[in-house]
């Protein structure tokens, strides 16, 4: 018995140290390429604090790019001052990504210490790993976006809330308050987290007659609040300037000033609501094996059970009830949030505002599929049911949108899409492979007298050689993107570094380009450089002795200044004139 206990201790160890390698390999196998910033405006949003608590001045670009809050920009600031070197300041960001990534691994394997004690660890390791490397979490973790850390502290403070459940310490309560702050300082959508997890930590004390607790819990969470509007009002005034074009789109995913904006949309526009959460339901679904129908049918008679006080788990009942309320409650926000945004094609099925929430919902999903009697596969049923009537129906209509594809924010409707381009055949493929899980699902169902125990591990199986598709051709095509901006302006670079200048000026045409993009990547490659958007009308543009100019290939079309001049350098994208030399 005590061999046999060591031997299982060992085998552990060793599933663990591997699953480890693979959340912290797979990830960085292409640090190589990542060399700079790729998703320009939201990147360089974040970079914006960083390159001004450094001392650097990148005011005009920062005008022409919307707020992300400040939380990460700190963060980054600090690896700025430690490695002052741009590229190298990126590659350590990518890295604490996945190192946050490897934390919510662990974090998500305690959960499962407390909630399935009664599966084996082996197998409760490889659902920590199968919930934790969906293709977002990977692709997201290899940008300098704040993802993975909003990732890591839901996971830490879903955690807390078990803990507070069985050890009533008032300690967990400033644990997880301290999670959703922080959380609420990276990003605006933070501040739901915050609001449902002050609601759930006072209605399990009120429950428990800790009425003090409760009371701490809600004036905690207004500090919280006044401190992050605080940070927020300060990031405006100091950072972006009250005349930024931009200064308003503070509110760019949720804030809680907006809510009032948000209903609205729901009244004035409900048939595009339906579309747009619809798109989101069915990716969330796909992404997810469908497993988790389970969690959210259950908590339904969970939320029964604690009313009445006839839980049989108590804190396995709360977290799943929490994670279900947050997940619903961002997807619908998303929903609302896209809804003027559907002139992209991604933005029908676009996940990144509340696919952490999946991570951990999924982990409890997988969980039940193991430990669940028949009933588990009727409620596959209903999530495959629910799929093959929306998603032919969501892919048509991301068809019938002229313009492109943000992979990595939709990546998995966007991978199966690189896979097969042709949607009608992408449709067909997808819900043939779906009718025949149905099938198999039902009769599994009906024949309550088999005992496949085998099933889960085949569904996990087939589940983790999809993902592996999917990741692989949306890795390949953001790879692709970030070559292309990188040799765009590699020129451009390298006569400013050769030539040693200081400062130029972008000739930015609003007609030709949305924002500057490529001048944004050149200032985070050269954080010194001192970079001047001009936006002057391109018949009263005239050329100036001793300056430089840089524009892209549209905009140099409408400037008839510089049609008679060689441009010192010409790329695909950019001309670059030096009347300095």
């Amino acid at each position: 018995m005590v061999q046999t206990k060591a031997q299982d201790n060992k085998s552990y160890k060793k599933i663990l140290i591997l699953c480890s390698i693979l959340v912290v390999i797979i990830p960085l196998a292409n640090i190589r390429y990542f060399n700079g910033l790729s998703l320009l405006n939201d990147e360089f949003g974040y970079w914006a604090t960083a390159g001004y608590l450094n001392g650097f001045r990148w005011d005009d670009l920062i005008q022409l790019t919307p707020y992300y809050a400040s939380g990460y920009g700190l963060l980054l600031s600090i690896l700025l001052w430690i490695f002052p070197q741009p590229e190298l300041a990126y590659n350590v960001a990518i890295i604490l990504n996945i190192v946050f990534l490897w934390i919510s691994f662990y974090c998500i394997i305690r959960i499962g210490n407390l909630v399935f004690p009664d599966i084996n660890k082996n197998l409760r390791t490889l659902m920590a790993t199968v919930s934790i490397l969906i293709p977002q979490t990977l692709l997201y973790s290899q940008y300098s976006w704040p993802e993975p850390l909003i990732l890591l502290l839901y996971i830490y403070a879903s955690y807390t809330i078990i803990l507070f459940i069985n050890k009533k310490s008032i300690k967990y309560i400033c644990y997880g308050m301290f999670a959703c702050f922080v959380l609420t300082t990276i990003h605006p959508r933070g501040q739901f987290i915050l609001f449902l997890y002050i609601a759930v930590i006072v209605f399990i004390n009120i429950q428990h007659h800790l009425y003090i607790n409760a009371f701490f819990s809600i004036l905690l969470g207004l500090l919280i609040v006044v401190f992050g509007i605080m940070m927020k009002e300060w990031t405006l005034i100091h950072v972006w300037s009250s005349t930024s074009e931009f200064t308003s789109m503070n509110t760019i995913s949720y804030d809680s000033a907006s809510i009032v904006d948000l209903i609205k949309s729901i009244i004035t526009h409900p048939n595009l609501f339906i579309i747009s959460l619809m798109g989101k339901a069915d990716s969330s679904l796909l992404t997810s094996g469908f497993v988790i129908v389970l969690p959210i049918v259950s908590a339904v008679i969970y939320s029964k059970n604690i009313i009445l006080k006839k839980s049989n788990d108590k804190a396995f009942e709360i977290l799943t009830i929490w994670l279900v309320i947050s997940f619903t409650l961002m997807m619908l926000l998303t929903s609302i949030r896209t809804l003027f945004w559907m002139e992209r094609k991604d933005n029908l099925v676009y996940m990144r505002y509340f696919d952490f929430c999946l991570v951990p919902l999924m982990y409890i999903g997988w969980g039940m599929f193991i430990k669940m009697k028949n009933n588990k596969y009727l409620y596959l049923a209903i999530g495959l049911v629910a799929s093959l009537i929306s998603y032919p129906y969501v892919i048509q209509k991301i068809s019938e949108i002229p313009t492109g594809f943000n992979y990595i924010c939709s990546s998995y409707i966007g991978g199966l899409l690189l896979a097969v381009s042709d949607y009608r055949q992408l449709v067909q493929i997808v819900q043939m492979v779906q009718s025949f899980l149905l099938a198999g699902t039902l009769i599994l169902f009906f024949n309550q007298k088999w005992k496949i125990h085998y099933i889960p591990y085949v569904w996990m199986l087939l589940y983790v050689g999809i993902n592996g598709i999917i990741y692989f051709n949306v890795s390949n095509k953001l790879l692709d993107n970030r070559s292309a901006d990188l040799d765009r302006i590699a020129e451009v670079t390298n006569y400013i570094r050769d030539n040693d200048i200081h400062q130029l000026d972008y000739l930015f045409d609003v007609q030709t380009e949305s924002y500057p993009y490529d001048a944004k990547l050149l200032q985070f490659l050269n954080p010194e450089l001192k970079i001047n958007v001009i936006r002057e009308s391109p018949k009263h543009f005239e050329t100036k002795d001793s300056t430089v100019y840089l524009v892209n290939r549209e905009s140099k079309k409408k400037y008839t200044a510089l049609k008679k001049v060689d441009a010192d350098v010409s790329t695909e994208g950019l001309f670059l004139f030096d009347f300095a030399n």
